[in-house]
């Protein structure tokens, strides 16, 4: 049996339909976030009790993450890092400059289908149709570079809907200051393995 849309009053005094919503598990979540961070100003015994359950909350997503890689399955694991970051960020397990070289790096990764499954900011979307309809489909040049933009664009996109509006402004606003951020965060994350070698050249092709 379909469950009835609930009414509550609007601002006018007139009964608005309100749909129960499909993602109300993750706004749940999102609340239970939120009251941490609140619960973070209230002294250290609380900020150790919020960043314990944040690094138990980590360890989980990692878990699910290694799961589904092991099974093949790459649909939505682009996501599960990115969270996995903010997890481990909120748990103090890693800085600010690491999160913002993981929540790229979880960009990167994503496929094509869950990056279409995140909804596209009506601002952002109308920048990346203006920089569509400027390409030169001659140039190689001009492509490679609008197409550098509109990925700008599209990742600005990503951390807004993560609710990282302040690295988004950033993106948007200060790409500079964000890519030295990228490389700091990046040489950091990757110090003490010694196979991997970011050189100047890396930094200068995955810069946005």
């Amino acid at each position: 049996m379909k469950k009835k849309a609930s009414k509550e009053k609007g601002g006018n005094g007139k009964a608005v339909k309100r749909q129960t919503a499909t993602g109300a598990g993750d706004l749940l979540k999102m609340s239970d976030h939120l009251s941490g961070l609140i619960q973070k100003t209230e002294g250290p015994k609380a900020a150790a009790i919020w960043e314990a359950k944040c690094h138990a909350q980590a360890k989980e997503l990692v878990k699910e993450l290694e799961a589904r890689i092991a099974k093949g399955e790459a649909a939505q694991t682009g996501t599960l890092m990115f969270k996995t970051a903010q997890m481990s960020r909120e748990a103090g397990a890693m800085n600010e400059d690491k999160a913002i070289f993981s929540f790229y790096s979880a960009f990167v990764y994503m496929k094509d289908e869950e990056r279409k499954a995140i909804p596209c900011q009506p601002d952002i979307k109308a920048k990346i149709d203006e920089i569509c309809k400027s390409i030169n489909p001659k140039s190689k040049k001009d492509m490679e570079m609008k197409g550098r933009e509109i990925m700008r664009y599209q990742f600005a996109s990503v951390l807004r809907h993560f609710g990282e509006y302040g690295l988004a402004n950033l993106v948007l606003n200060d790409i500079e200051t964000f890519n030295r951020r990228f490389r700091e965060g990046a040489l950091l994350f990757n110090a003490n393995d010694p196979d991997v070698n970011l050189s100047d050249d890396f930094f200068k092709t995955i810069a946005l």
